[in-house]
């Protein structure tokens, strides 16, 4: 059984974690026309995030946070997705977490598909 400083340690690492997790897939947009392996590497980081959403139903790291949340002592009022909770949170944006997820996925197909376009159409 963790004491409540471990699991505080322990959400707060998993944050971070899916914090640098989302700031590198996003600054990996400009890394598929600046270099010529940054298409490689986004379509990497692309593919496995389709594959652990696929496997996990859903996001992994979100699945261990809240794993972590729920065995704190009050449970915390952490709903939805990274996405939605950090935003509202930390800027007043209200998303859902439905939105959150279709603006996840829809990034996450474009990205793939200008990295996939950079790979076999821009020489």
């Amino acid at each position: 059984m963790l004491s409540e400083k471990d699991l505080r340690f322990r959400i707060k690492a998993v944050i971070i974690f899916h914090a640098f997790w989302y700031i590198i897939y996003l600054l990996s947009l400009p890394f598929i026309f600046l270099y010529w392996w940054g298409s490689y590497y986004t379509l990497a980081l692309s593919l496995l995030l389709f594959i652990a959403w696929r496997l996990r139903g859903g996001c992994p790291i979100l699945r261990l946070e809240n794993r972590y949340r729920e065995k704190t002592n009050p449970p915390s009022d952490y709903k939805g997705t990274f996405l939605s909770h950090y935003l509202s949170l930390l800027l007043s944006i209200t998303v859902t977490p439905r939105i959150a997820r279709t603006l996840n996925i829809s990034f996450l197909i474009v990205v793939s598909g200008l990295a996939v376009y950079n790979i076999y159409f821009a020489k």
